[in-house]
């Protein structure tokens, strides 16, 4: 009864309640278009804080105009009223996202949607009697849209059950393409169908794939998506929990839908790690120095069976970077030799272990340094819509210096902080989405090989 996001698997149909603090606007149901109508008694899955506000009033409904022998007209009045559920802090309906917890901004970007389409050859013709014009360059096609058989439709915020057909009004109309098809799985003998994703999302499967291929493959996705091979990416443990027949917006699934790109708590933790000091020198030691005890006759044995003590420190660095992370910790205090680790050591290791912190990866930036404007439209009409200040700075990834950065205090931050930065968490979730999708595209063109 949903549209999902083929890359990352999480519904377009997601609610949000609002708080007693905001205005009307920010709260939405499951279709986008109006608030939670939860005729609930206060108490029935409710928190302390939690309200219900009495909404517009309810039409007149009247029996078919069949008289009685006397004449009489019977007429019945519906008595319900329409009430909007109002969150407090400790809410836990499930029927959409708390406010106090979840940003109606995030939500206004979760909900919007974009397709990836078959390049229009000419001569479709939509359920209107629309006639699609062949594909033609425009001026606001990614760079990756020229030589692509595949291109993206426009956006759309009011997405509709796939029973109801197609979602309407996509805007801006691109290529002459005025309806779209939108499914989340593909079938056959159907004019303008599209993949549909969210813009953020395709973010991560673009960098996800240069990082393995060192090229943008947009094409892939859409082709392993026209096998109908969807249903075979295994998803994270949170979101086959709140994919029931309609979202289920438990307490603790937020993170499924914040921000992956640009999270605060992200963003904070990478300017944080960048050293601006004139002194900062990355060949300098990770660790505090250790005040060495006076010298025994046992100490200096130790020191001459030490086998690490007359190798190299390049020799020294490469065995690190063998080692598990618990045994480098091992390692420094059972040998001397690993006493002074330096930063830069740290870096191959941050681009090991978090291979989506593309804010740390040169070439990516490089070939990717900037977000779409896709993704930038929907982050300002989000902010546009809710009346608050856009972030103009959304459409540039951080680049983090190689030389300017303090690679360990970054490795040591995200180990401690991955699981409860939510967009963090986020990011990592479609990252490792898109890497089984871009596993199936490969075994895919094997086969047809």
């Amino acid at each position: 009864t949903q549209l999902h996001c083929v890359l990352c698997g999480v519904s377009f149909s997601i609610a949000r309640l609002r708080t007693r603090h905001e205005p009307r606007s920010h709260a939405w149901n499951y279709e986008g278009t109006d608030f939670v109508d939860d005729n609930v008694q206060p108490g029935d899955k409710c928190g302390e804080g939690c309200c219900f506000v009495k909404r517009g009033k309810a039409p007149d409904e009247f029996l078919p105009s069949e008289a009685d022998r006397s004449g009489i007209v019977y007429s019945y009045l519906k008595a319900e009223l329409f009430l909007e559920h109002v969150a407090g802090p400790g809410c836990r309906n499930t029927n959409a996202y708390n406010g106090h917890t979840v940003s109606a901004s995030a939500v206004q970007c979760v909900r919007t949607a974009q397709c990836l389409l078959r390049k229009p050859i000419g001569g479709d013709i939509d359920f209107e009697g629309y006639i699609t014009p062949a594909w033609t360059p425009e001026p606001d096609d990614e760079a990756w849209e020229g030589t692509s058989a595949w291109t993206l439709s426009g956006l759309n915020a009011l997405i509709v059950e796939p029973m109801m057909g197609p979602s309407k009004d996509w805007a801006p109309i691109r290529h002459g393409v005025k309806q779209v098809n939108d499914a989340g799985f593909w079938q056959p003998g159907i004019d303008n169908i599209g993949m549909a994703f969210h813009p953020w999302c395709m973010e991560v499967y673009q960098r996800a794939v240069f990082h393995q291929k060192g090229k943008v493959d947009v094409d892939g996705v859409g082709e392993w998506w026209e096998r109908d091979e969807v249903e075979k990416v295994e998803r994270s443990v949170a979101v086959w929990e709140c994919d029931q027949q309609w979202w289920d917006h438990g307490r603790g699934s937020e993170f499924l839908i914040t921000d992956p790109l640009k999270d605060a708590g992200l963003v904070k933790m990478l300017q944080d790690a960048t050293e601006t000091s004139e002194h900062f020198d990355p060949a300098g030691s990770a660790f505090p120095s250790r005040t060495l005890p006076e010298t025994t006759a046992d100490q200096q044995q130790k020191t001459i069976l030490d086998p690490f003590s007359t190798l190299p420190a390049e020799l020294l660095q490469n065995i690190l970077t063998e080692l598990p992370n618990a045994s480098i910790a091992a390692v420094r205090e059972a040998s001397r030799a690993f006493t002074h680790i330096p930063i830069s050591f740290f870096y191959p290791l941050v681009r090991r272990d978090y291979p989506w912190i593309w804010e740390a990866d040169q070439e990516t930036l490089a070939a990717l340094p900037q977000y779409s404007q896709w993704t930038k439209a929907v982050i300002d009409k989000a902010a546009r819509k809710l009346n608050e200040s856009g972030d103009i700075d959304h459409i540039t990834p951080i680049s983090l210096p190689r030389f300017e950065t303090n690679w360990f205090k970054l490795y040591a931050s995200l180990r401690k902080h991955s699981g409860s930065l939510p967009g963090l968490r986020n990011r990592e979730r479609i990252w490792r989405d898109c890497q089984q999708i871009i596993t199936m595209i490969d075994e895919m063109r094997a086969r047809s090989a």
